[in-house]
Order: C-alpha cells, then structure tokens, then sequence
C-alpha cells in the first residue's frame, strides 16, 4: 500500500478515533480531518506534482502495422494534416450521407486528425481484419466492422498521438440497397472526404453507393 493511502485511509483514521475516545479535543480532531483531506486531495488529484506513476505497460498495437514506415508518411505529409472537432465532423459526414437519412453519432472523441488517403489506406492495408474467416451470428459483419476499427485507431502513429486526436474511422450501420442491415466502416480524408469501407474486403465506396440509408454512425 502507498504511503499516502495508509495515511490517508488507516493511520490518520485510527488515530481520530483514538483521539475521541481518550482525548475528546476537537481541535485536534479538526487538525487531523483537515490533514486526512488534504492527502485524500493529494492522492487523487493527477494534477499535483506529488501523484507521479510511470506506466508499467507497453503500447501495443495489433502485429503487420509497420509503425515506422507510417509515421514515416505522416512525417512527410504532416503539414497538410489538421484537426477538427467533432461538430464539424459530424457535419463532413451528415452531408456525405444518402440525403434520406438523419443518423445517431456517437463521437468517442473530441476532435479527430483529419490526414490523407494516403495514410489512411496504408494502415488498411497493413491491417489483417479482412482475412479473418465469416461466421454468421459469431463474426459477422458488426465484429469485421469494429475489428478494422480497433486495430486502426490503437495505431500510435506520432501524428495522432501528438494532436491528441485519433485519426477520423468509424463504424457505421445502415441498410443495403438490397434491404440488408450492415455494418461497415467510414472514414475521413483530406483527399477523398467521407468514404464508406467494406472491412471484409477492404473495398471502398462512397456512402450513399454502400447503403440505401444509415442510421448509427460511431466515431
């Protein structure tokens, strides 16, 4: 146990309870809650310069993502990139999508990096969802969706994590021109605007071609 926890949630309340009982001083009793409230303060508040941890764990990401070779094209196209809030990228995506449609967004993050196709596509590519095997009702569509997703966004290219914006890929959910319901993903670029990707091939079309009508859009 941390030093400042057993103060915190051990010593100090065993000795005002000692205190009550022999002593009944209030002001001494006073003088201990406050201190109790000030470590309390200092253990949780991740802003004070005492509550310093180092992380034990290592980044990992999923294996075929050539982190070097990525931060390598986002280095040399860097300037081009900016980030955007998550209201204007909303607004980028509602006007992409088939006119008939008023979807639910679900933003995970505040602002996202708005980088090129070039990037982008490149860690499609490098990721391996697409060749995992269907399975009706166990992976299907929704888990090829949001596997693309996961593996994509915990790529740390520099880029991102320096803007403290992830890159702009979502999942999205909507009905097939064939009256299907489907899952697939969206994303963002500074060349291509708003694309919708069929993770299971790694095809892409625009929004309005994939789906008759979109209805959840998670970002």
């Amino acid at each position: 146990m941390e030093v400042l926890e057993y103060l915190a949630w051990v010593a100090i309340p065993a000795l005002l309870l000692i205190v009550h009982i022999f002593h009944r001083s209030r002001l001494f009793v006073v003088l201990l809650c406050t201190v109790n409230i000030i470590i309390v303060w200092l253990w949780y508040n991740p802003l004070h310069p005492l509550f310093e941890c180092s992380s034990t764990t290592t980044t990992m990401y999923p294996d075929g993502f050539d982190l070097q070779a990525l931060n390598a094209i986002a280095d040399s196209e860097a300037s081009d990139y900016y980030v955007i809030p998550r209201t204007d990228l909303n607004a980028m995506i509602l006007d992409a999508i088939p006119s008939t449609t008023r979807p639910w967004v679900s933003n995970l993050d505040r602002s996202y990096t708005i980088a090129s196709a070039n990037l982008v596509s490149t860690m499609i590519e490098m990721d391996r969802t697409n060749i995992q095997s269907y399975i009706s009702e166990f992976y299907d569509c929704d888990d090829f969706a949001f596997n693309l997703f996961g593996d994509v966004r915990s790529v740390p290219v520099t880029v991102f994590v320096s803007n403290k914006a992830p890159v702009a890929l979502g999942v999205v959910f909507g009905m097939l021109p064939n009256g299907i319901r489907h899952a697939a993903n969206l994303y963002v670029t500074l060349d291509d605007g708003v694309v919708c990707l069929e993770p299971q091939s790694d095809e892409t079309s625009s929004c309005d071609e994939m789906f008759s009508s979109i209805d959840t859009i998670i970002i």
